[in-house]
């Protein structure tokens, strides 16, 4: 599998203003933030039910900047900490297949709006892959088809 670029370093934080303030004001970064919500999201985590699925991601929040730096909002009893690195595929499927080749468990696999990710385990630490059309995430999540 090749990988296009390094697209996300994922960050759980316990306090998402606090942390958006703290890394603005340290490394420059400016952020959007963004809701997980049922009307534009599509979830499938292999080891959850559907209730610990919605308990999971369902208005989970985040907060994305264009540098590559992405909070999200820990949950109860989470710890703060990297959480996933994010690596940009030109092929989604092919990347996964390889993954589930070489043994890797898939955590996560979501589509939000214009954004495919998939999240596996391996060697200790949370790897994604990623892939969208758009000139970066944000602008992605933005193409989610009108629910009404």
């Amino acid at each position: 599998m090749v990988f296009e670029k390094i697209d996300r370093i994922v960050i759980k934080v316990r306090d998402l203003e606090k942390a958006k303030e703290d890394y603005s004001k340290l490394f420059g970064i400016s952020f959007t933030d963004v809701v997980q919500n049922s009307e534009n999201l599509r979830v499938r985590m292999p080891r959850l039910t559907p209730e610990e699925i919605d308990a999971e991601v369902g208005g989970r929040r985040f907060a994305i900047s264009d540098s590559g730096i992405e909070l999200m909002q820990a949950g109860p009893g989470e710890d703060e900490g990297l959480y996933c690195l994010l690596l940009k595929v030109t092929d989604q499927d092919k990347a996964n297949g390889n993954l589930a080749d070489s043994g890797a468990p898939c955590i996560l696999d979501i589509t939000w709006g214009g954004l495919t990710e998939a999240v596996y385990a391996l060697h200790g630490s949370m790897v994604g892959i990623a892939s969208y059309g758009a000139d970066s995430p944000l602008k992605a999540l933005e193409e989610a088809p009108s629910t009404s």
